[in-house]
């Protein structure tokens, strides 16, 4: 099954990845920042090419986040185990929507890329 976290609900690419999903009556689930788990993270990084660098937000499109955790480390030096639980508690970092099904993953709504969630059609 296909599950798609969000941040916030009223985001636009949001509702066009769930406007895509129900126009193909794509059967999915969506994941909330309060449903997120240690072992959901982990299985996105699993199907991602770029781990964390694709996952989160970069510095310059979110400067606040960044500057707020900027006081306490360097987000590049924590381990991967220290980064899952950063993100759980502050995902504000974490780009959204993030489409993903036991093989694939997207990160962010992209009318053209999203279309790898489509069944193949036997002929």
């Amino acid at each position: 099954m296909i599950k798609v976290y969000h941040g916030t609900v009223g985001e636009n690419s949001y509702k066009q990845t769930i406007a895509w999903l129900e126009k193909y009556k794509l059967e999915f689930e969506s994941i909330s920042k309060n449903e997120l788990s240690e072992d959901i993270i982990k299985h996105i990084l699993s199907l991602s090419d770029g781990g964390f660098d694709e996952i989160i937000v970069s510095a310059k499109k979110s400067m606040k986040p960044y500057k707020a955790a900027r006081n306490y480390f360097h987000v590049k030096q924590l381990t991967t185990s220290d980064m899952i639980r950063f993100i759980l508690n502050h995902t504000e970092f974490l780009r959204a929507p993030i489409i993903f099904d036991d093989k694939k993953v997207l990160v962010g709504y992209h009318k053209d890329d999203i279309r790898v969630f489509l069944p193949r059609i036997k002929v």
